[in-house]
């Protein structure tokens, strides 16, 4: 009985972040470059800082029978919270990389996903671990680019960063597909 209960609850349990249908506040990475156009919030003033693009990454699943699931990981940029109040060309390369730094992490999801075996009982736990683990280590990553390169000001810094990215982009170009597959066990 409680196999048929965990079959019948765990496709609630998969969703952390529906994207049944796409939000037009939102553009996934890889759909088109990021413009200022697309910087639709309105800006914080508060601050010292003239630009902030808002981020994440999307991840649901669904079973294609009872011993497959299909997850979806994506990195998307939300265009309502995200936005700019200076603009330069600089600026928006910097917003782009976070951006990248995003996908990054999506991509590592996805590569750690497939390194692993999940069971039925222990798939929503162990996928929801491994998301946390990922989005602590993107939050983090995000946070040292901008202080190395001082929100784009330091323009070396800012090269050095836009290498560094575009290589991890390379190096887990296998992990670009969406769709992670995989059988239960």
């Amino acid at each position: 009985m409680s196999k048929i209960l965990t079959y019948l609850f765990l496709p609630i349990l998969l969703l952390f972040s529906a994207f049944t249908h796409q939000n037009t506040s939102e553009i996934l990475w890889g759909q088109r470059l990021i413009q200022w156009d697309d910087f639709k919030g309105r800006p914080e003033m508060r601050g010292k800082y003239v630009a902030s693009l808002s981020s994440s990454i999307q991840v649901a699943g669904r079973f294609v029978n009872r011993d497959s699931v299909v997850y979806e990981v994506k990195a998307s940029m939300n265009t309502q919270k995200s936005w700019v109040a200076i603009k330069s060309d600089t600026l928006l390369q910097h917003e782009r990389c976070h951006f990248d730094i995003t996908e990054m992490y999506a991509r590592k999801l996805r590569k750690e996903m497939l390194k692993r075996r999940f069971s039925a009982a222990t798939l929503n736990k162990e996928v929801s671990k491994l998301f946390r683990k990922m989005n602590e280590e993107r939050n983090q990553m995000q946070i040292l680019y901008d202080e190395e390169t001082n929100h784009s000001i330091h323009y070396q810094k800012q090269l050095a960063w836009e290498k560094k990215i575009a290589q991890a982009l390379l190096e887990l170009e296998g992990f670009k597909q969406v769709e992670v597959p995989f059988k239960l066990w």
